[in-house]
């Protein structure tokens, strides 16, 4: 998922690390297993840097089948997520 921020003072947009599209696709133990990479399968959540405490807010928040964006925000300016 592209991402960027608009730059007030050199009046453009510029681009940031891409996010990526995330599917709830388990829960397992009360942590969301989650499919990054678009197979339909839990894939290894390390790679998002996600910890368990945040698995579990997935888990207790959304339910399995539910798709999510995770993208970084390094700040607070005019994002664009396309």
């Amino acid at each position: 998922m592209p991402a960027g921020t608009y730059d007030r003072e050199r009046a453009t947009w510029i681009a940031s690390d891409s996010g990526v599209i995330v599917k709830i696709v388990d829960i397992v133990d009360g942590r969301a297993a989650l499919d990054i990479d678009g197979d339909g399968q839990g894939d290894d959540s390390g790679a998002l840097a996600l910890s368990d405490a945040e698995r579990q807010q997935l888990a207790s928040r959304y339910a399995v089948g539910q798709e999510l964006w995770r993208v970084l925000v390094p700040h607070f300016s005019a994002w664009d997520y396309n």
